[in-house]
C-alpha cells in the first residue's frame, strides 16, 4: 500500500496582524518612555525623594500595617525599563495570545504603579498615599455605576 502525504501550506501572518503587533509594541515603548521622562526623571523624584504608601485604613485604627517606604526614582526607572523591554519584545517576536495579554497587563500595571509612586514622592517624606482609603473611595464611587449599567 502506498501512503500519500500532503504538504500543509505555510501559515503566514496577515498584514493587519503585523501592523497591530507593531502598533502595540510601539505603544508599550511609548508608555515606558513617558513613565521614564515624565515620572522617573522629573523634579518631583529628584534629590532622594521617597514614596510612602500607607497601608492602614484611616477610619479603622484597630489593625496597624506598617507603611511601605521606598526610593521613588530607582523604582520608577525600573518600571519604565520593564515597559520598554516588553514593548521591544512585542516588536521583535510574535507572542502567543496569553503572552500578549500578560505583556499588556504588566505594562499597564507598571505604568499605574509608577504614576502612583510619582504622585506620592516627596523629598521630605511628609506625603503619603494611603492605599486602603484609595481603594475604599474607588468602591464607594463605583457603586452607583453598577446598577446604572
Amino acid at each position: 500500500m502506498a501512503v500519500a502525504t500532503i504538504a500543509a501550506p505555510a501559515v503566514f501572518a496577515t498584514p493587519e496582524a503585523d501592523v497591530r503587533r507593531r502598533l502595540a509594541g510601539a505603544t508599550q515603548i511609548l508608555m515606558g518612555l513617558v513613565t521614564l521622562f515624565a515620572f522617573g526623571l522629573g523634579t518631583r523624584t529628584a534629590h532622594g525623594a521617597s514614596t510612602t504608601f500607607g497601608m492602614t485604613l484611616i477610619s479603622k485604627q484597630g489593625t496597624h500595617v506598617p507603611d511601605w517606604v521606598f526610593p521613588a526614582r530607582p523604582v520608577i526607572v525600573a518600571l519604565a525599563l520593564v515597559c520598554v523591554l516588553l514593548g521591544a519584545a512585542r516588536l521583535a517576536v510574535e507572542l502567543p495570545r496569553r503572552g500578549r495579554l500578560l505583556a499588556t497587563s504588566a505594562v499597564l500595571f507598571c505604568f499605574t504603579f509608577a504614576f502612583m509612586a510619582w504622585s506620592a514622592a516627596d523629598p521630605k517624606g511628609a506625603e503619603r498615599l494611603i492605599v486602603p482609603s484609595l481603594l475604599d473611595s474607588m468602591v464607594i464611587a463605583a457603586t452607583p455605576l453598577v446598577p446604572a449599567s
